[in-house]
């Protein structure tokens, strides 16, 4: 029996890894955005309905094509952070285009927020709905087909698309509806095309009409948000926006509600603390450090963590988090044990695997196993059959892989010392101008 242990390499696998954010607007340069670097394996790409739907049914793609070009070619997964509902961003509240309210008449709340004016729509309309539906539907068709955009946000309730606040309606059922009703229409329209991550960011001001901020229990927080709703749905995953000290208790068992009973698609947490305050001040921002901040967010078991407030200085001074942080996210999967034998023609190779990460495995994946004998000559086989999807954190699983040796085979016999074995995790991927047809993961 071979026996490994972890090399505590950096790992950057697909389907996890840290996230910047930044603006798609042509000559913008955010000020959280740095150079491109290799530990920075994701970028998001923010911006809102009113941006590309310019008039009705008429829609300018020029500048997230040319964004999503950008990063593309210097190898990026991307996420579309495009909201429905006014995106508060470069001194604006850009989300509803003007023409749903001037040319079809849909009802809106303008609030005050930011010191910004921000139209809130009825999420209830029906023709609100259906112009939300076409402008999601036209999105995710120009672009499911790109391998490497690999999560969409759905941002549709509220300042940012966060689901924390937006039209208030006169009763709680009836703002439960809209909820659902949104989630409902984006969901009809991705079709399962591009998964979907939901903002976990519960309804916490006062100062809003309803009473949500307080839910008396984990049902109610579900039901009041319609967060019991978006987890029966497949196609939806979650995120959270916002952490270091403004997690809740419920925010936090969603997560864990996720994360073992439905895992369809990978989660995304925030990183948001105001990096700079923290060094200035002796007890942190509200008791947290970057520290705290950080070990706060893994416990939510996420695939990619976002960088927010201050990114660039902490990029740049705190290393050794973003090493840290690329240890733990996401999947860290290693055959602790390894044992070949020969019975007959069969070939025997018993497995241990352990997750040493926070995450899962959700990509489709095949485990190669090849035996290289003394003169470098190998024999190889795929056993698709094992499933390492199921692995969660310090968790240990054993998989048997057989194989029948054919008649003309090189190998007669396997020994101690004589062959080695070599076992890769793949990911089949759509096959395109930005992807080869095989990722191979390091272990």
């Amino acid at each position: 029996m071979n026996q490994f242990k972890d090399n505590q390499s950096i790992l950057l696998n697909p389907g996890m890894g840290w996230v910047m954010h930044t603006s798609i607007d042509k000559g913008h340069t955010d000020q959280n955005e740095f150079e491109p670097h290799p530990y920075i394996q994701v970028v998001a790409l923010l911006s809102s309905w009113a941006k590309i739907e310019i008039d009705d049914g008429v829609f300018d793609f020029a500048e997230l094509d040319e964004a999503i070009e950008k990063w593309s070619k210097l190898g990026k997964e991307i996420h579309l952070r495009i909201s429905t509902d006014p995106m508060l961003y470069l001194n604006t509240a850009f989300g509803v285009p003007d023409y749903v309210f001037t040319k079809y008449h849909v009802p809106y709340q303008e609030k005050d927020t930011h010191g910004l004016k921000a139209k809130f729509p009825d999420y209830l309309n029906t023709k609100y709905l259906e112009l939300v539906y076409r402008f999601v539907d036209t999105l995710t068709t120009r672009y499911h087909q790109r391998s490497n955009i690999v999560l969409m946000d759905l941002r549709g309730y509220g300042e940012w698309g966060e689901w924390h606040s937006g039209y208030m309606h006169e009763t709680i059922e009836k703002h439960v509806l809209a909820l659902r009703t949104v989630i409902q229409t984006w969901d009809k329209a991705c079709a399962g095309r591009i998964p979907l991550a939901l903002s976990v960011s519960y309804e916490w001001r006062r100062n809003q009409s309803l009473s949500l901020f307080a839910p008396r229990s984990y049902n109610e927080y579900l039901y009041f948000s319609g967060f019991d709703y978006a987890l029966t749905k497949n196609t939806i995953t979650l995120r959270r926006d916002g952490i270091g000290g403004a997690l809740k208790y419920y925010d936090y068992e969603i997560f864990q509600d996720y994360f073992k009973n439905h895992h369809h698609h990978p989660l995304t947490t925030e990183f948001f603390m105001a990096y700079e305050r923290q060094k200035d001040v002796i007890d942190g921002v509200r008791g947290y450090f970057a520290e705290d901040a950080l070990e706060e967010a893994l416990s939510l078991h996420p695939n990619y963590m976002m960088l927010m407030w201050d990114s660039k200085s902490f990029f740049n001074e705190r290393q050794d988090l973003i090493e840290h942080g690329l240890k733990r996210l996401g999947y860290r999967l290693m055959p602790v044990e390894v044992d070949c034998k020969q019975v007959g023609d069969m070939v025997i190779i018993d497995h241990h695997w352990v997750n040493l990460s926070v995450g899962r495995l959700y990509l489709k994946h095949e485990c190669h196993i090849t035996l290289i004998d003394e003169q470098g000559k190998s024999y190889a086989f795929i056993d698709d059959q094992i499933n390492l999807k199921s692995i969660i954190e310090s968790k240990t699983k054993q998989y048997r892989s057989l194989f029948k040796l054919p008649n003309n085979s090189r190998i007669k016999s396997i020994k101690i010392g004589i062959y080695l074995v070599d076992i890769k995790v793949w990911m089949k991927m759509p096959l395109n101008e930005f992807s080869d047809n095989y990722v191979t993961i390091t272990l």
